[in-house]
């Protein structure tokens, strides 16, 4: 069978197009310092983990004024604000990740991840609330909530 010139070309002109569109789209910079913390920050989620549940810890009392008070419990608890009002298995990235691990088996990787940042979040809300409870308390002793 031979092929025309014509469609020779036509099929050369397809393909330098296909491949133009198959470039990967630039990637964001991420700086070597991001990805040192990040990396970091599992490790230790990872460590939780495998030794299990820990005492909470408990910030020292700082000699803070009222405002100062008042601003570190504000942070506190917009830390503490959790934006998922679904369950895990109602999440819909869950339910993609199951859809898609039926064709492609390393989609199943997402689910334990997804639980295991459930688990440290729990245990850093936890740290949180104790210091929480520590700000009031000053709080209270310097007298911040008289007027």
């Amino acid at each position: 069978m031979k092929l025309s010139p014509l469609i020779i070309v036509a099929l050369c002109a397809n393909l330098s197009g296909l491949a133009r569109a198959a470039e990967p789209p630039p990637w964001p910079r991420v700086e070597r310092a991001d990805i040192d913390r990040f990396a970091r920050t599992r490790a230790a989620d990872a460590q939780e983990l495998l030794l299990g549940p820990r005492p909470p810890r408990a910030a020292p009392p700082q000699a803070l004024d009222c405002d100062q008070l008042y601003a570190r419990r504000v942070a506190l608890v917009q830390g503490q604000l959790d934006y998922s009002a679904r369950g895990f298995a109602d999440d819909p990235r869950h339910q993609a990740g199951a859809i898609i691990g039926a064709i492609w088996t390393p989609a199943f990787y997402y689910l334990p991840f997804r639980a295991l940042q459930t688990f440290t979040t729990r245990e850093r809300a936890r740290d949180a609330a104790l210091e929480l409870d520590q700000l009031r308390a000053q709080a209270a002793q310097q007298r911040c909530y008289e007027r």
